[in-house]
């Protein structure tokens, strides 16, 4: 099986799809080795034109179910998306829909738009962003004032107040499940496409999602 994945090697070179071309067992460890390819149509072409190879310790109790592995949280791949090989419609399908849901996910983590800014939504964005609603909810509990400044994507500074702070793990949400509410239109449109030219003509619309409302939390 192989798996999409953008994901640049110490070459320079950049693929984004990859395959197991072995699974070596020895001494109760495992390494997997992966051919990887700088597009989809590189991998199926014939021969495949491969970018980069490499070796990846796996976990024994993943051995039989190496993708997955690769691809999950603690992989070397990982938020990528298994493919099935192939030029069926329903490889194709396969296909457009594990894309589409990369480039959600992406979208995802590349920032919201609240307050008239663009505000950075990545893993280590959004902790923070936990770890100042808590702040901003213990300072209105006790009846002290909460102010905190904030840096968007921009690199701007913004001063917020409580309720402001509070609003913005509203403003992710409601953009998420705008990107998420599209997503499953494409999945729609995915399945009704008849051909897998019907199929690749399936694409994330632009632009994004318009802006949410900068209203602030519950606690406004």
């Amino acid at each position: 099986m192989a798996f999409l994945s953008t994901k640049q090697h110490p070459n320079g070179s950049v693929s984004q799809a990859h395959k197991v071309a072995s699974l070596e067992i020895k001494d109760g460890a495992a390494i997997a080795t992966v051919n990887s390819f700088a597009t989809e149509a590189a991998m199926n072409a014939a021969p495949a034109l491969i970018v980069w190879q490499d070796r990846y310790p796996v976990p024994i109790t993943a051995a039989l179910d190496v993708e997955t592995f690769l691809i999950g949280q603690e992989g070397p791949f990982a938020g990528g998306f298994a493919v099935t090989e192939g030029t069926s419609l329903e490889a194709a399908r396969e296909r457009r829909w594990a894309e589409i849901k990369q480039e959600r996910d992406k979208k995802e983590a590349s920032g919201f738009p609240y307050l008239g800014a663009v505000f950075d939504s990545d893993p280590r964005s959004v902790q923070r962003i936990v770890g100042a609603v808590l702040a901003a909810q213990a300072a209105v509990a006790a009846g002290e004032t909460f102010e905190i400044e904030w840096t968007v994507a921009d690199n701007s500074v913004l001063p917020l107040d409580a309720s402001d702070v509070m609003g913005m793990p509203v403003a992710l949400a409601m953009y998420a499940d705008q990107l998420h509410t599209i997503s499953r239109g494409l999945r729609a449109d995915i399945e009704a496409a008849a051909t897998v030219e019907e199929v690749e003509a399936v694409t994330w619309p632009v632009p994004t999602p318009a802006p949410v409302p900068e209203a602030g939390g519950e606690g406004a």
